[in-house]
């Protein structure tokens, strides 16, 4: 199942046809822009509205792109959003009332800034199963759909048929899913009416190594009896979407129609399926709105104001990391997963818990204890997901120890880590984090404070200002997209001997040990808009001394 109109051919642009369409809020995300499909077509195109900032209407045949940021005009497969959804749950609200038989109303991921979008003919680098535009990609149908049949499907780059659930469909072939009946979905069905807006939940189930599992779709719908969950589950490319997935994938959207949708909405050999052709009306436009991402069974975000937290220092863990951290000898290789995109929202505890533990390979298990249970807001949030991945809020300090009691902060229970000798290594993603923000891990002796200090923590430093405590400090990274520092700092030498790149004051410039070629957004060695790795070295001398 091609979506319409992949096909783009180089033009110029007709008068207003280059406008972006606008921006919607994902709750659980943040704003999204919308990119069309259609720029340099040469021709009018359809359009997909935006109404509200927060839905979306798509007109007959458009499709359109989530998008970090919108340039009129141009397509850079960089700019679009990369949605990290491995153990998370989408959400939306759709109406279909208007898309009878032959009509489909649709939601794909599809992994836009993969170098094989790269290969994409069509100018707009959309990339799927089936190679519309030549580029063939990982591909996750959350919704294919009319207001007779459903069907939600899993596809690697090599599987246009893919495997999929819900309801709907048949030919030759055989018969499409059967996971509900036309009693159940459909005009006035007593679990889910077509004929009103629902909401649909899809879930991102992971096992135990962090691996896509299954997909979990469910649909509700307010003042209905039953609600409509089926599963796609053991599909054999799950490896190929599992890395999509941490790589980020792009929602498309689009509706179109076809007089051959018999796959999707056909009646099937078995005469169970909704609809005995494909010549149905279409309404000129439907609607998708409502878009939250949250983690696996929390309920839906709803924005609103957050208080404002005392200041927490930017020192100590402020980065996150996939499949948390390793330690190995020096030179021994390991191997990495991929990272999630950062959130850099402020957002303070209203409960004092323990966030949670996460395996490091190498050490074993580690308990993450956030700064400020002392202060009257409880501090900023630092989360652990899925017992691998560390995501600070902005204005969060986190340590690391070898318990956690809920509002307690004991000196003897931080771990003491003996890295000489041995490698730190963690992948990192600073592309949330521009000129001004610090993303910061540093090893500080805490273990050894005589106190807690003004913090009421034990925190300590090399420079005492902070909690009022001093200590040696091994900055191993204090960095944003545009610059990096690791430093050694002796007890009460705050300034320290850098490596890295950035910074200077007056006639003294930071470390140069690299270039705005060499490490920044896009460069060639390190672009600070994707993931990547840092290994830490600690090496001695023969004498056994760092």
């Amino acid at each position: 199942h091609i979506l319409a109109g992949s096909t783009l051919q180089q033009g110029g642009f007709e008068d207003g046809a280059t406008a972006c369409p606008g921006k919607i809020e994902v709750a659980g995300h943040g704003t999204v822009s919308i990119v069309p499909k259609g720029w340099g077509s040469g021709s009018s195109f359809p359009k997909t509205q935006v109404t509200a900032g927060r839905e979306l209407r798509p007109e007959m045949n458009a499709r359109a792109y989530f998008a970090e940021t919108c340039v009129e005009g141009q397509y850079d497969r960089e700019r679009y959003s990369a949605l990290h959804l491995l153990g998370k749950a989408f959400h939306y609200t759709t109406d279909v009332s208007g898309a009878d038989c032959g009509c489909s109303a649709t939601i794909v991921l599809v992994p836009m800034r993969s170098s094989s979008a790269s290969e994409s003919r069509c100018p707009d680098h959309f990339c799927d199963s089936r190679g519309s535009c030549g580029a063939f990609c990982a591909q996750i149908e959350l919704q294919l759909s009319n207001k007779r049949a459903w069907h939600t499907a899993l596809h690697d780059s090599k599987d246009a048929d893919g495997q999929c659930c819900g309801f709907g469909g048949g030919g030759s072939w055989g018969v499409g899913p059967r996971d509900w009946s036309k009693q159940e979905y459909g005009p006035g069905a007593k679990c889910i009416d077509t004929d009103q807006p629902f909401s649909v939940t899809a879930e991102f189930l992971t096992d135990s190594s962090s691996n896509l599992q299954a997909i979990r779709v469910k649909l509700t719908q307010s003042g209905k009896p039953c609600s409509l969950l089926a599963n796609v589950t053991g599909y054999k490319g799950n490896r190929e979407l599992t890395a999509a997935l941490e790589e980020g994938m792009t929602p498309v959207i689009s509706y179109w129609r076809s007089n051959d949708l018999s796959w999707l909405d056909g009646i099937g050999p078995d005469g169970k399926g909704p609809c005995h052709s494909d010549s149905g009306p279409c309404a000129s436009n439907i609607r998708f709105y409502g878009f939250a991402v949250t983690e696996i069974g929390e309920s839906i975000p709803r924005p609103e104001p957050q208080p404002k937290a005392p200041e927490q220092p930017m020192m100590g863990l402020g980065l996150r990391k996939r499949n948390s951290s390793t330690i190995s000898r020096v030179g021994e290789p390991m191997m990495f997963a991929v990272i999630g995109k950062d959130v850099t929202s402020q957002e303070t505890f209203s409960v004092i818990r323990c966030p949670g533990s996460l395996q490091m390979p190498g050490f074993g298990s580690v308990s993450i204890l956030p700064a400020g249970w002392n202060t009257p807001s409880g501090g900023v949030r630092v989360q652990v997901r899925h017992g691998s991945t560390l995501v600070p809020r902005l204005g969060g300090r986190a340590y690391f120890a070898t318990g956690c009691t809920a509002g307690q902060y004991l000196r003897d229970g931080y771990m003491g880590m003996n890295l000489l000798g041995k490698t730190l290594r963690y992948r990192v993603d600073l592309s949330g984090a521009g000129c001004g923000c610090s993303a910061a891990l540093s090893l500080v002796a805490m273990k050894q404070t005589k106190g807690p200090g003004s913090c009421a923590d034990f925190y300590c430093g090399a420079d005492s200002s902070v909690c009022g405590q001093a200590c040696a400090e091994i900055d191993i990274q204090e960095a944003n997209q545009y610059a990096w520092h690791s430093t050694l700092h002796a007890m009460h030498d705050h300034v320290g001997h850098a490596a890295g790149y950035g910074g200077g004051e007056g006639h003294t410039n930071g470390p140069r040990h690299w270039s705005g070629h060499d490490y920044a957004p896009g460069s060639r060695c390190i672009d600070t808009f994707k993931e990547f790795e840092v290994a830490a070295s600690f090496f001695m001398d023969r004498d056994g001394d760092f």
